[in-house]
């Protein structure tokens, strides 16, 4: 090979080694810079992936107790409903029973204001009636007085031999 070539490649590999010679020191620094800057970048990952696995289990302790709540505020309305629902049903049987009775009391009240006017009226009927029937037998008694005078007449007539 010829000297030049030789040389050419000679300087290449000079130049490559000054240039690895010279800059490994600050290429080591970048490349430690960066890789610092990964590590760090990691860590926080790192602790954001636990922070995040810890507040998922926080999640899920806090919505299993809200299951948990949500179970139990749901037993205690469906309670009070059956509560509220007794209650009610008392208070209509009170409300049903008051009713009654003050139906009942209406209903006896009216009886006995019907009763009074049917003896009220009853009695004008018999009262009447019984005018009626005096009234008529005092005109038999009339007539039998009538009837009576006038036999006596016919009587004394036929004794003194006028008929």
């Amino acid at each position: 090979m010829s000297t030049e070539v030789i040389f050419s490649f000679l300087n290449f590999f000079l130049f490559l080694f000054l240039l690895v010679w010279f800059s490994r020191k600050p290429v080591r620094a970048i490349l430690e810079k960066k890789r610092l800057a990964v590590q760090v970048q990691l860590n926080g990952a790192m602790r954001a992936k636990k922070s995040a696995a810890e507040l998922g289990a926080e999640l899920q302790a806090k919505t299993q107790a809200l299951a948990g709540d949500l179970q139990a505020l749901r037993a205690e309305a469906a309670a009070q409903s059956r509560f509220f629902a007794e209650e009610a049903q008392k208070r209509g049987a009170l409300l049903s029973q008051k009713i009654t009775a003050d139906t009942q009391e209406m209903m006896q009240a009216e009886i006995i204001r019907a009763k009074a006017q049917i003896q009220s009226e009853l009695l004008s009927l018999v009262e009447g009636a019984v005018v009626q029937q005096i009234r008529e037998h005092q005109g038999n008694i009339e007539q039998k007085r009538v009837f009576a005078q006038d036999m006596e007449t016919v009587t004394r007539l036929l004794a003194e031999g006028s008929l």
